[in-house]
């Protein structure tokens, strides 16, 4: 976090890298990039020109003069990474106008203030991660930090270190609801829990408030332009399987394939709009031209809007299964299969099929209680014929990128290797 800081106030450009990689792929992400130093661990071999600069020594005082660059809102402070879930990563650069923007239009819902205790599960080398760590400092807000080895200790951090604001993945919600069971609220003093980067499910968030916190905020938004909804209270309880509604200052459109606005309730390609929003990718014009077009960020996602001006994610445009003609989004199937006890998570996407054209393809994190011919009997009672699984694959875990969201391309890979050995 100081070093975060003092990068930043120095001028430099950060750009936050997973610290589970290895040499290898480190250098093979400076090279790409052109960095000029890379802050890591001494046993980091780095082969590129980047100085390798340690933490250690960078925390030392020193008496070299420092002059602070002047203040210039359109400098950029970091390079944002795409989720690259379902193709190579692009990148895009954040300026201190945008960070500045998210936070003066997400605060007053998210009640960020003074006397607020921030504590994040959402590591530093996570774009989001370190975008809120800024957030919270720039509201004057109080950042509490996770020493915690155990997951008994993570609950006693949270509450006597008097928590009021806790931001998680999705992961660590199931996590706590666990921990939970059996017991009174787990964090009955809790103002806000926060999730991001994934869905929860009705079931999973209802459980969630009877057993963790009744306050819990689930947000939708993504790398390029950062929180662009949040659903809380009335939005999921009125509204199940909602994103909630738009931050301030936030515009969303759903279209058609020929950019016509489609009426509300129906189900089309999404479009976001804001002030400052990035206006494209680095070195990267055709991913450019695609996804940033008259004004607007196309994230590629599919959604619908309702007449209350509620968002509801409807799955990934290049994810859609067409079964002889039938069309259906994996999100429909994944939602079924995650109400069945027992099941964690589910992962679901077509594939080639000789009669079909596509059919549908589940991956399952489950207990060993879950079996196929159950969840069969299961499926066959809550989706029509053409949306059932013809396949289903219990693994121990998903491959995820650095936001916890599933790389379904290596889960394609994966079974594309099964088919061949079968």
């Amino acid at each position: 976090m100081i070093v975060v800081c003092g990068l930043i106030r120095l001028g430099a450009i950060i750009w936050p890298l997973d610290f589970d990689l290895n040499s290898t792929s480190v250098n093979a992400y400076i090279e790409e990039q052109g960095a000029r130093a890379i802050v890591a661990a001494p046993e980091l071999k780095v082969t590129s020109k980047a100085a390798h600069l340690i933490l250690e020594d960078l925390l030392c005082p020193n008496n070299s003069t420092f002059i602070e660059p002047e203040p210039d809102d359109d400098k950029p402070f970091a390079l944002i990474q795409s989720s690259g879930t379902t193709g190579k990563p692009k990148y895009v650069y954040w300026n201190f106008a945008q960070l500045r923007d998210i936070l003066q239009t997400s605060n007053p819902a998210e009640y960020w203030v003074g006397n607020a205790r921030c504590f994040s599960l959402v590591h530093m080398y996570q774009n989001s991660g370190c975008r809120y760590l800024l957030r919270f400092l720039m509201a004057g807000a109080t950042v509490v930090i996770n020493n915690a080895t155990t997951d008994e200790e993570l609950v006693e951090v949270i509450k006597s270190k008097q928590v009021s604001y806790l931001l998680m993945l999705p992961t660590h919600l199931r996590l706590l609801t666990k921990l939970a069971e059996n017991k009174p609220l787990l964090f009955p003093n809790l103002k806000i829990a926060a999730t991001i980067s994934a869905a929860v499910s009705p079931e999973q968030l209802k459980l969630a408030q009877q057993t963790v916190t009744p306050n819990i905020h689930v947000y939708y938004g993504t790398n390029e332009c950062g929180l662009v909804a949040i659903a809380a209270g009335e939005d999921y309880e009125n509204y199940p399987g909602s994103a909630g509604r738009l931050v301030e200052g936030f515009e969303a459109e759903v279209v058609d394939k020929k950019d016509n606005k489609l009426p509300p309730g129906q189900v089309g390609l999404l479009r976001l709009r804001a002030p400052n929003l990035p206006t494209g990718y680095l070195n990267n014009p055709k991913a450019t031209a695609l996804q940033f077009n008259g004004g607007w960020f196309y994230p590629g996602d599919l959604a619908l809007i309702n007449a209350n001006g509620n968002l509801f994610f409807k799955g990934r445009a290049d994810d859609c299964i067409n079964r002889s003609g039938l069309k259906f989004y994996p999100t429909e199937v994944e939602k079924v299969l995650l109400s069945y006890p027992g099941v964690i998570e589910a992962a679901v996407f077509g594939w080639p099929h000789e009669t079909y054209g596509e059919v549908a393809v589940a991956y399952l994190v489950a207990k060993k209680s879950v079996k196929t011919e159950d969840l069969q009997k299961f499926w066959t009672q809550n989706l029509p014929p053409h949306k059932w699984p013809t396949t289903v694959m219990f693994v121990k875990s998903f491959p995820k990128n650095a936001m916890s969201k599933v790389i379904k391309s290596k889960l394609k890979e994966n079974f594309s290797a099964i088919q061949t050995k079968s």
